[in-house]
């Protein structure tokens, strides 16, 4: 069976009046997705497994291989993986800091703001999304937050992520009282996911940044207990999911060890 390629499946999208956004996101998964295949080669169960355990499963994944092996290609005998539970989710790949400053710099200000205060800050979207300058303290470099079961909190931010806030509040003229980012919960996470597509590689969702400062933070030394209340969680045990190490790291732990 012949795969088909981008121009074709722009084209069949197209003819279909899927959204401008749809088919660029769509696209973008149709390149991630042949490069799992060699020349010619069959699309197999395998070879969409493989493909959404490189990328956060979302229903955006889900509706692309719908829309692609079955409505496009009419392939029979591939089974569209079900969206698990989250008791059941296992966490996604990590991003290190190089990939949040990655994604920063490739976006705009607005975005780059709420990027790095929802890596520093271990922000939840719906915190982000409430966020206004009058609950920013630019002397102690802190939010003040108020978070699940409406329990107040107090998470940090850098010197340069400072900087980038108050031009942005500057140059938006963002009054103390009104909100910080005007786009919605919906908004934030299609940006970030095409952003991520584009410069990472892979399918990133906002709450990534949130995970991303739990493993920041262990890996800089703090221990669970601090993890817990930094990232307001209401049990130890939700954050032990922090303690597991990538293969470069057992490694690094190996020769310091015995190199």
């Amino acid at each position: 069976m012949a795969v088909r390629n981008m121009v074709e499946f722009s084209e069949w999208l197209q003819n279909r009046d899927y959204s401008e956004n749809t088919i660029q996101t769509y696209l973008i998964y149709h390149k991630l997705f042949l490069k799992n295949l060699t020349e010619n080669a069959q699309i197999t169960q395998e070879t969409v497994e493989k493909f959404c355990s490189q990328h956060a499963y979302n229903s955006v994944v889900k509706s692309f291989l719908k829309c692609y092996l079955i409505d496009c290609l009419k392939l029979t005998g591939i089974e569209i993986p079900k969206r698990k539970g989250r008791r059941h989710q296992i966490l996604p790949k990590r991003l290190d800091r190089l990939d949040i400053d990655r994604l920063a710099s490739a976006t705009t200000n607005i975005f780059k703001v709420a990027i790095y205060l929802s890596f520093e800050g271990g922000l939840r979207v719906s915190e982000l999304l409430t966020l206004k300058p009058e609950n920013i303290d630019f002397d102690r470099n802190e939010v003040k937050l108020t978070g699940k079961g409406k329990k107040d909190a107090i998470v940090n931010f850098s010197d340069s992520t400072k900087q980038l806030i108050i031009a942005f509040i500057e140059n938006n003229n963002i009054k103390p009282d009104e909100k910080l980012f005007t786009f919605n919960r919906k908004q934030f996470y299609d940006k970030i996911l095409r952003l991520s597509l584009k410069v990472l590689g892979k399918s990133v969702t906002p709450h990534w940044f949130r995970h991303a400062c739990g493993f920041h933070l262990r890996k800089s030394g703090a221990d669970l207990r601090l993890i817990q209340e930094y990232l307001r969680h209401s049990r130890l045990d939700t954050v032990r999911i922090y303690t597991a190490v990538d293969d470069k790291e057992k490694s690094d732990a190996w020769k310091r060890a015995f190199g």
